[in-house]
């Protein structure tokens, strides 16, 4: 049926000549049926201005039933919202497709790219090296950890908890067993049931740093997420942050289009990275209908679906970013850290201190997005979340009131937070705005 809509095959091809003929569909409020989910809220009232949106129940939809309100809509569809398990993928998929709705990938494409053992096999040789069982079965995991060596990540199929980083994600030695045992144990059993598809381990990659935290040896590296459609860049930024100028070359832009063309869905995300050496890799491929926009802004990624033409990623900003690797103080827990606060004892200490917790708590904070709201896990990450927060607030207050006396505290803007209000006072006490992160100046 795909292919009646523009005579092309059905991935790797505009399918409509128009792209203002695709409509969009969003999860919906789940308290109240006819408004979108307020996660959404910028998107769908962005695509409404040019494209027909509907709306859909996603708990409904979890129980295998479909309930449509909004707009009434036919032909090429984009889904926006939360991911789905490639089962609960298929069968929304297939209820639409009863209606005359086609999402902008089948199921075979979802899963090819929401799922790592999907698209890993493709670009091998582009990515980190990647081993994986299929049923989240501890112990078949192990039997393949023996053949490996060095460091390496442990995630499912999706997702890591890379929140967790020494504890669920990272093993700094793979022959390590019983450190091995521990962190997979860990990752499985705190996965629970969001556990998708079975256990991967991550060959861990040294990304070239741009800078790093004195105290917490905190990684900051760069990233880049790229949405393609139809083999081609549709929109591209950096991903964390728009404050540090690093340039893609024409060769690694050229690297990043022939990525795209060998894509085999129509809509996908691509997260590229640079390694130590300079090189680009390939992090992690995702469908692009439930794929964030992190830095995009929502207006311009509307806009691109606007074009007749595909849009050279030139045209985009391509900035660097810096990312976190792993939590910056894996091993402080709220207790130690509220008697290094009580220690205090000049300014410098301050600020360091605030440094370590600021960025904690906006690192860990992530966290909660993993999770379904009132779930175990989220009321258990929740509460983590909460306490480094009350730290952050605490010493926030504290440096505002040092940056006043030393009168280095500036006016605050119109629409502005108080990072700007502490460039001058951060930069005399050595650091810098990383964009979410405070980084240590060179």
């Amino acid at each position: 049926m795909l292919k009646q809509i523009d005579s092309v095959d059905p991935f790797g091809n505009v399918l409509v000549k128009n792209l203002k003929e695709i409509n969009f569909i969003f999860c919906n409020h789940p308290l109240y049926q006819r408004k979108v989910d307020e996660d959404y809220e910028d998107e769908y009232q962005e695509a409404g201005l040019h494209h027909s949106c509907a709306l859909f129940s996603y708990e409904d939809m979890e129980s295998g039933k479909l309930s449509l309100f909004g707009e009434e809509i036919s032909g090429l569809t984009i889904y926006r919202g939360w991911m789905m398990k490639p089962e609960m993928y298929s069968d929304f998929y297939k209820l639409l497709e009863q209606k005359g709705i086609y999402l902008i990938n089948t199921p075979e494409e979802y899963e090819r790219y929401h799922t790592l053992p999907g698209w890993h096999d493709d670009f091998a040789e582009e990515t980190a090296q990647s081993v994986w069982e299929t049923e989240g079965n501890i112990e078949n995991i192990l039997l393949k950890a023996k053949q490996l060596n060095g460091p390496y990540i442990v995630k499912d199929y999706v997702k890591s908890r890379k929140h967790e980083w020494y504890d669920a994600c990272f093993i700094k030695n793979i022959s390590d067993i019983a450190n091995t045992t521990r962190v997979i144990r860990n990752f499985v059993e705190r996965q629970g049931d969001s556990l998708v598809g079975g256990i991967v381990l991550r060959k861990f990659m040294d990304l070239h740093q741009i800078g790093f935290h004195e105290r917490s040896g905190m990684p900051i590296s760069e990233e880049y997420r790229i949405f393609v459609y139809a083999g081609k860049i549709l929109i591209m930024d950096n991903y964390w942050t728009e404050k540090e100028d690093i340039r893609l070359s024409d060769v690694e832009i050229s690297w990043i289009e022939c990525i795209a063309k060998k894509v085999r869905s129509n809509f996908v995300t691509i997260d590229i990275a640079r390694k130590d050496d300079g090189e680009l890799m390939i992090m992690e491929f995702g469908d692009g209908q439930v794929s964030g926009l992190q830095q995009i802004e929502t207006k311009d990624f509307y806009q691109s679906f606007e074009q007749e033409e595909r849009i050279s990623a030139k045209e985009f900003f391509t900035d660097g970013t810096a990312i976190l690797i792993g939590d910056p103080m894996p091993d402080k827990s709220v207790e130690q850290m509220q008697l290094d606060i009580a220690s205090i004892s000049s300014t410098q200490e301050l600020v360091d201190v605030y440094v370590q917790v600021h960025n904690k708590f906006w690192y860990i904070e992530d966290a909660l997005y993993d999770y379904e709201e009132e779930s175990e896990e989220y009321i258990r990450v929740k509460e983590i979340v909460e306490a480094w927060g009350e730290m952050m607030d605490l010493l926030d207050k504290k440096i505002m009131v040092a940056a006043k006396e030393e009168r280095l505290l500036a006016e605050r803007q119109l629409n502005s937070g108080t990072v700007k209000q502490l460039e001058s006072f951060m930069k005399k006490y050595g650091y810098k705005d990383g964009g979410r992160w405070w980084i240590k100046l060179e």
